[in-house]
Order: structure tokens, then sequence, then C-alpha cells
């Protein structure tokens, strides 16, 4: 057999000489290693946190926007939920984010724009009080001002990180869209 080195391999008898010769790792370099470990486990965190917000936001504006492509939907096909023999005048948002259709001075019943689900995670907000889609064509308008084509913008907001937010514009031609 080979002369070895290697302590645990030889068949020379081991004397405390050769079991201090490997000490294994002195505390210092576990102090950094363990405070590396934690620095990157920080960072990590807080990046999936944001990204976590980000996530909300993202979602609960597709959920927003889904909605909004039914309600204009409904009112281009016509349907009726509320209105039993009255001509639709469209299907309406409003400021309390909730949708319905709309058939003359009657209303049909309230659905919500976006789900409660979300209410402790982000914010709806639009500049615009009330809002229709114009049956046929789609397009947004003002029920107050049925003649009158409008823009509306509508903003996601997350509750915790006002950055994070999502846009969504519906123009004068009823095209909807969702931005950063």
């Amino acid at each position: 057999m080979p002369q070895t080195n290697n302590v645990f391999f030889s068949k020379k008898k081991l004397t405390n000489k050769d079991i201090t010769k490997n000490k294994g790792f002195t505390l210092i370099e576990l102090l950094i290693v363990v405070m590396t470990i934690g620095i990157i486990t920080l960072f990590g965190v807080a990046s999936y946190s944001s990204f976590n917000e980000r996530q909300k936001v993202e979602q609960a504006a597709r959920e927003v926007l889904i909605n909004l492509r039914m309600v204009q939907s409904n009112s281009v096909n016509g349907k009726k939920e509320g209105c039993v023999n009255n001509i639709l005048d469209g299907w309406c948002v409003n400021i309390n984010n909730e949708y319905y259709d709309k058939c003359g001075l009657v209303k049909g019943s309230f659905h919500p724009l976006l789900d409660s689900k979300w209410k402790n995670d982000v914010i709806l907000s639009s500049f615009t009080k009330e809002f229709c889609f114009r049956p046929v064509y789609g397009d947004p308008f003002d029920p107050n001002d049925v003649n009158n084509p409008i823009n509306i913008t509508m903003t996601v907001l997350s509750k915790n990180d006002n950055n994070i937010k999502k846009v969504i514009t519906i123009n004068q031609t009823g095209v909807i869209s969702l931005t950063d």
C-alpha cells in the first residue's frame, strides 16, 4: 500500500498533535458566513414583497379590464338584465365601481367592477363619476350628455406603495387598454 499523508487513511496511530492540525472553521469565519446569508435573505424578502405588490395590482387591473370589456360587450350586443320592455340605453359604470344596464331611468342590478377580495390591497380610482357604453357601437359617453363621447382614465393603485399602479384608459372610440 502506498504511503499517504492523510491522517484518516494511514495506519499510523493518531496523536493529539495530528488532531489539532484539522481545526475546522474559526468563529469569525462562521459569523461572516451567517451575516452574508442574512443580508442575501433580507434583499430576497424585500424584493419578493415588492414583486407581490406588483402582482396584486396587475391582477386587480386585469380583472377590471376584463369586466369593462364584458360591460362594453353587453352594451354592443344589446344584453338586457334589468330591462323588460324598454329600449337599452347602454351598460354603465359608476363611481362606486359597479356596473349595471340602463334602460331610460330604469337601472338593472348592480355588479362590482372589482371583486371585494382586492379591497385590502388596491384602490380603484377614476375622475369620471359615471359613464356608459353606447349600444351597438360600444363607445363611452357621459349619461348626462349622451351626444358627447368621452375619454375615461381609471387607475389601480397599491394601498401599500403608491408608486405601483396600472392605468386603464378607454378612448372615444371605445378601445380599452392597460398601461403602467
